[in-house]
């Protein structure tokens, strides 16, 4: 057996430690970056928030607005399915994210009395075996980015009101949001504006890379602290997490307008 200097011991089981320290905390990091926006608890929350919005957009006689909202909604009703598909409940979600996305293609096709139907069963809808757990990609694939960012403007011109609510909050509230507005609606905006960034951040433009997607990090980090302050009822965090989202939106917009190019 060779024997070794003893500081040579020492320094090689620092380095050995340092070592795995390191490894620990590139794992960490790893592991908070793939988290999903949307936890598994809320994750029910979120389909029959969708499905809400899909039949308030169909009632009556759609226009093409509302049509279009309706159908945006049924594509992040598969987004928010496909942000756990490693879970207990993956095959159920991978079910909802197909069911969700033929949704949206029947509303597409302006068959609303069937899409209402369709929507009204994604809730409870059996695991389909054959239902694969992949991501699959639905920006641009399934929704065109102008439609997917259209969510945050204002209702009648087929948005959820967002963008008008987070500013009031922000230009209104002095110091912090209300105890009374830290509730669920709230919570699943926040939600519906983190898995959206998500979506966004996967854009590659073909110029200014890098400030897209820091843009697109700073609104998925807001989303994420306003979602915790609300649970929290932490309206000082809550606050300064809807500044975030606002300063996020209004950066991007200066440098990429409509959108990146």
């Amino acid at each position: 057996m060779i024997s070794f200097p003893r500081k040579w011991a020492l320094q090689a089981t620092a380095l050995l430690v340092g070592l795995c320290l390191l490894t620990i905390a590139r794992s960490t990091t790893a592991a908070e970056g793939d988290a999903p926006i949307l936890p598994d608890g809320d994750y029910p929350k979120m389909v029959k928030y969708g499905v809400k919005g899909i039949q308030d957009a169909l009632k009556g006689s759609p226009d093409d607005t509302k049509a279009t909202k309706a159908h945006t909604a049924a594509v992040m009703i598969a987004a928010y399915a496909q942000q756990n598909l490693s879970g207990a409940d993956g095959q159920q979600r991978a079910t909802v994210r197909d069911a969700a996305l033929k949704l949206a293609d029947t509303i597409k096709a302006k068959k609303f009395p069937e899409a209402i139907k369709q929507a009204d069963a994604l809730p409870s809808l059996a695991a389909d075996p054959n239902a694969k757990k992949e991501k699959v990609k639905l920006l641009e694939s399934h929704i065109a980015f102008r439609n997917l960012m259209n969510q945050f403007n204002h209702p009648p011109e087929g948005g959820w009101g967002i963008h008008r609510e987070f500013y009031a909050f922000q230009l209104g509230m002095k110091g912090a949001i209300p105890a009374n507005d830290l509730r669920e609606p709230l919570l699943l905006k926040a939600y519906q504006v983190g898995v959206t960034a998500e979506m966004v951040q996967s854009k590659v433009p073909r110029t200014k890379e890098k400030e897209w997607n820091t843009y697109a990090s700073d609104l998925r980090k807001g989303a994420v602290e306003l979602a915790d302050a609300v649970k929290a009822k932490d309206g000082r965090n809550g606050l300064d997490a809807i500044a975030k989202v606002t300063t996020s939106c209004t950066n991007c917009h200066k440098v990429f307008g409509g959108g990146p190019k």
